[in-house]
């Protein structure tokens, strides 16, 4: 007997799904592993605080409660901890969700983001579902090239996106660069400064973006608590922005899309007690990053500028060199035909990462795979 399909939306056909990869747990059961190290999602390599596991563990007592709407205690810790008014701090599931958010305020069909080449395909998936266009500019080597981004521009742009550090290849572009692309872009036209991996750059290599924000009202500012703050699993980012704009984009979010476990975290994690773990875990793994760097170099794989809490090689084997790290117990991700990523672990791990690079050196044409 034949079978209706309910009918989706045509446009939808002309879409991929994300591909987040395969999930770590399949890969090791698949493969047999017991001692896997996982360097694959860019995630804290360290359990969170004693501090945010209790918070969260109380909020969980009246989980049969709904959350306040908009977590507001939340966006005033953050709003304390800024320099902002809570108006100017929107919050939501992720910094994803504050991007799916932000477009769905923005984009009609027919509308255009502008966006780098090599970057998180979000930026260009979530604005085809609304039939708006994503323009990638091409990569200025493995850096975004934001002057041509912002030749880009036309009378169509409704959004240009800067990650910053950009994911995966962990450039950083310059302030005066940024300032120049501020400047460039039609006030109309909202420029979005992606900033998940921005707590891990090196000393002077942060831009000042939420100074930025009392001199251009078309500057939004992401933000996320899964990277640096390490509750990646409770799912919480947000947006820092004009407080009128903002209350455009309330319009559109989800009505209790940050739970109350969620915003328990958040709190929690924005404790100066917290704070000051955080500030000496990032501390590690700038210094491990830097120590992977010069493994790696010593090794002569390639390398970009990276400023996240990972490393990037630009290969076309990525996916091969992902599946031998994988025989040794070692999850990293590669991505297609771009590159090989690498996310700074616990010290330990990184020691197996480190004499898995010096086996796979003495073993291998090194100059081949790149």
């Amino acid at each position: 007997m034949g079978r209706n399909v309910i009918r989706a939306r045509p446009h939808l056909s002309t879409l991929d799904p994300y591909e987040p990869g395969t999930p770590v747990d399949q890969l090791i059961e698949a493969h047999g592993i017991n001692d896997a190290v996982n360097l694959a999602l860019n995630e804290s390599p360290f359990e969170p605080p004693a501090q945010v596991v209790a918070a969260v563990a109380a909020a969980g007592r009246r989980a049969n409660r709904y959350p306040e709407d908009g977590a507001p205690r939340l966006r005033a810790a953050l709003g304390g901890h800024l320099g902002v008014a809570p108006d100017a701090v929107a919050v939501g599931c992720g910094s994803v969700d504050m991007f799916q958010q932000l477009c769905l305020a923005l984009l009609d069909p027919g509308d255009s983001v502008v966006c780098g080449e090599v970057s998180f395909p979000e930026y260009w998936r979530t604005p085809r579902f609304l039939r708006a266009e994503a323009r990638r500019v091409p990569m200025d080597g493995l850096a975004l090239d934001v002057a041509a981004m912002a030749r880009a521009v036309d009378e169509t742009t409704r959004l240009v996106i800067v990650a910053n550090p950009n994911n995966p290849t962990g450039t950083v572009v310059a302030p005066e660069a940024l300032e120049a692309l501020l400047d460039a872009v039609p006030e109309d036209v909202a420029v979005l400064f992606d900033e998940a991996y921005a707590d891990f750059c090196d000393p002077g290599r942060r831009p000042p973006s939420i100074e930025w924000l009392s001199r251009y009202d078309n500057l939004v500012v992401s933000r996320t608590f899964s990277k640096a703050l390490g509750i990646g699993g409770v799912r919480l980012g947000y947006l820092v922005a004009d407080p009128a704009f903002l209350a455009e984009v309330a319009k559109v979010h989800l009505p209790y899309d940050v739970s109350a476990l969620a915003e328990a975290a958040g709190l929690a994690a924005l404790s100066d007690e917290v704070l000051a773990i955080i500030e000496e875990r990032v501390a590690l793994v700038r210094a491990q990053r830097h120590r992977i760097t010069e493994v790696l170099r010593g090794a002569r794989w390639p390398l970009s500028d990276a400023q996240g809490n990972f490393t990037f090689s630009p290969t076309s084997r990525g996916l091969e060199l992902a599946g031998w790290f994988l025989e040794r117990g070692i999850v990293v991700r590669g991505i297609s035909s771009i590159g090989l990523r690498i996310t700074v672990g616990t010290p330990a791990e990184n020691d197996r990462l480190c004499e898995a690079v010096a086996e796979f050196s003495a073993a291998n044409d090194v100059a081949a795979y790149f």
